[in-house]
């Protein structure tokens, strides 16, 4: 899919992680990145969550809203959603002041990441 020159500059993104033991503060929601259509809702709410086991993370975006879940769970729905293509980003953070050995850092291993992309019902005549 084609993008214009300032479409990547004002998508709409989702972030992972920030690990803390057996919970983890998970990012989701929308940053306007240069478009004022959009307003900045993104939150990271800490949660019961191991991350260093597998999860499925999924993003359900719809025509003015975007749903984010864990594991089968709705975790958080925005009531906005840019009406272009919005960008993903998975990422996992630790933190210096934790325990743990300094060199010892978090590692991300995605197996898959899948879309589907429904047209829109074309309006009958």
């Amino acid at each position: 899919m084609k993008t214009g020159p300032n479409e990547a500059a004002r998508s709409a993104s989702w972030r992972s992680s920030a690990i803390h033991g057996d919970h983890a503060a998970v990012g989701q929601g929308i940053h306007p990145f240069r478009d004022p259509a959009l307003h900045d809702d993104f939150a990271a709410r800490p949660r019961v969550l191991d991350v260093r086991e597998q999860h499925t993370y999924q993003v359900d975006w719809q025509p003015g809203q975007v749903s984010f879940g864990i594991d089968g769970t709705t975790t958080r729905t925005v009531e906005q959603a840019p009406d272009y293509p919005m960008m993903l980003i998975l990422g996992l953070f630790d933190f210096p002041d934790q325990p743990g050995a300094p060199d010892q850092t978090p590692l991300l291993h995605v197996t898959a990441v899948t879309g589907t992309h429904q047209q829109p019902a074309l309006p009958r005549s």
